[in-house]
């Protein structure tokens, strides 16, 4: 709950010698870091960086946030701030849906903790304004429940959680140090919801700046595990082990001594690469006003509607119904997850093949083939159509650089 007033006057001298520096040199070096960004890159990241309401930390977790946010735009990236006293969920909803990058800073209300019983829907998530200009002492949480209910980043997204309690396995100021048992309880319990939105890595750093972070994320294509451990402030500590919350996750916590000073954790899945953040979203466009309804069918119950125009995320495998005709999962801006006419959105971003696909001339089961896609390749989605039978089509461009039209039905985020 309180954050780390005192931990952050422990590590001033570390703090005040390293960080002033290594920003001034990640500004001086972004020419060279985006020059030299991945040449398979899909899209320019999405970062999103959100401040919550955190007393008197405010105004430094403010300055922080600042600094990430020139950080990321100097290596290209398209940055959306949400800082208290504006930092309300629904703001929140409305910038991540799609991100490749997510920064919170801000009160982390964990589990373990004093604070029973146990529960998802404010546990392990983030502090945010209750309403906009409800100012910095006045906070209220929405948990892991919460976050994988309403939000779906881009695939190889990375969250990063910066100067919370509990997510990298600390306690509160003044609060005894936890055991490796509840350190790994509170990594595990923090990391879950975050990864249910599709990231692939969890970082939590309690006390130190996440300039180096940044900089590795934007600048070539590494195991995020291998730029994690050698990382500067890195303490020799690091011990490994599985999630019991999600499947194959690996959690890594690193404490600044043997068995004390959890401050530094990262949840990741196998393969997560920071060349991934450049992987855009599987999104679309409304082209016409539609119903959101519960499953992929016309008989299904309407649970809400979207608006012409309206941005949505895919969210899941296409589903064709009994007649052929496609449905999409999504998520929209607001949060709100169900199925629309696949058939009537415009498609945009990269989508995953499922089995192996004809690359067809035009939208069509009977157009000429220009080669095949093989099954599970991302391919880059320059247009999309609908046949007479109301199925979507996606044109797109192919690993192999071919472009052509495959059936949108048959693929997934």
């Amino acid at each position: 709950m309180a954050l780390f007033a005192d931990v952050a006057h422990r590590a001033a001298r570390r703090l005040g010698r390293a960080i002033p520096v290594v920003v001034a040199s990640a500004v001086a070096v972004t020419a060279a870091i985006t020059v030299t960004a991945p040449a398979q890159a899909a899209s320019a990241p999405r970062v999103v960086i959100v401040v919550g309401p955190a007393g008197g930390s405010t105004s430094d977790y403010l300055s922080h946030a600042h600094d990430y946010a020139r950080q990321a735009r100097a290596y290209g990236a398209s940055v959306t701030e949400i800082y208290t006293p504006h930092a309300t969920w629904s703001r929140v909803l409305s910038a991540a849906q799609g991100a490749n990058v997510l920064i919170y800073l801000g009160h982390g209300n964990g589990w373990p903790s004093p604070y029973a019983p146990w529960q998802t829907r404010t546990k392990d998530g983030m502090g945010l304004n209750p309403y906009d200009g409800a100012g910095n002492g006045n906070v209220k949480y929405y948990g892991e429940a919460e976050l994988q209910a309403s939000i779906r980043l881009a695939p190889g997204a990375v969250v990063l959680l910066n100067r919370l309690c509990y997510a990298s396995g600390s306690a509160e100021p003044g609060m005894a140090q936890p055991t490796w048992t509840v350190a790994v309880k509170r990594v595990d319990n923090y990391q879950a919801g975050f990864m249910r939105t599709g990231a692939s890595a969890v970082l939590a750093d309690g006390h130190t700046s996440l300039v180096y972070e940044l900089a590795v994320l934007f600048h070539g294509n590494r195991s995020v595990y291998d730029a994690w451990s050698a990382d500067p402030d890195a303490n020799g500590h690091t011990r490994s082990f599985d999630s019991s919350r999600n499947l194959k996750v690996r959690l890594h916590l690193d404490p600044d001594r043997a068995n004390t000073g959890f401050y530094r954790s990262l949840a990741v899945r196998p393969g997560a690469a920071t060349g991934n953040i450049r992987i855009a979203a599987y999104a679309g466009t409304l082209r016409t006003g539609a119903a959101l309804r519960s499953g992929g069918s016309s008989s299904a119950r309407i649970i809400g509607s979207i608006h012409k125009g309206e941005h949505v995320y895919v969210r899941g495998a296409m589903h064709t119904d009994g007649a052929g005709r496609t449905w999409a999962p999504v998520m929209t801006r607001a949060g709100h997850a169900g199925w629309v006419a696949g058939w009537i959105v415009g498609y945009a971003g990269t989508a995953v093949t499922g089995p192996k696909l004809v690359l067809r001339a035009s939208p069509s089961v009977t157009a000429g083939r220009r080669g095949s896609v093989a099954s599970a390749a991302r391919v880059r989605i320059v247009g999309s159509a609908r046949d007479r039978a109301d199925r979507a089509w996606l044109k797109v461009v192919a690993p192999s650089g071919k472009t052509g039209w495959i059936a949108a039905w048959l693929t997934k985020p």
